[in-house]
């Protein structure tokens, strides 16, 4: 494989981070939500930055989160930046992740656009 670029990017945010409905027309697997749906991080502004600007890039970000509040849902992003896994905060027992291994040059926060 390819080495790693040398510089690092780091996006904090909601689905728009995160990947939600990038790819249009694709139908919502959700009855209850008539939208069009996808899941697609590949093709989200955060991961297209990064690739752009020659970065490697990490991306903390779930769809209908917020920093003081969030759309539906009962957490925020300051519940769970600091874990390695989402679903460590659901259940309790998320690992930490360590920031001392991975330092960005450069952290984008973009949340709450909706």
């Amino acid at each position: 494989p390819e080495p790693l670029p040398s510089r690092r990017i780091e996006f904090y945010g909601d689905s728009i981070t995160a990947g939600g409905s990038p790819d249009p027309k694709v139908p919502n697997p959700d009855p209850n939500n008539d939208g069009d749906y996808s899941g697609n991080q590949f093709r989200t502004f955060a991961a297209i930055t990064a690739r752009e600007l020659g970065m490697e890039g990490r991306y903390i970000a779930k769809g209908g989160t917020g920093v003081s509040g969030s759309w539906v849902l009962p957490y925020t992003l300051l519940d769970y930046y600091d874990l390695q896994d989402f679903d460590g905060w659901k259940t309790g027992e998320g690992r930490k992740w360590n920031f001392s291994q991975w330092r960005a040059d450069i952290v984008v926060i973009a949340i709450g656009h909706n």
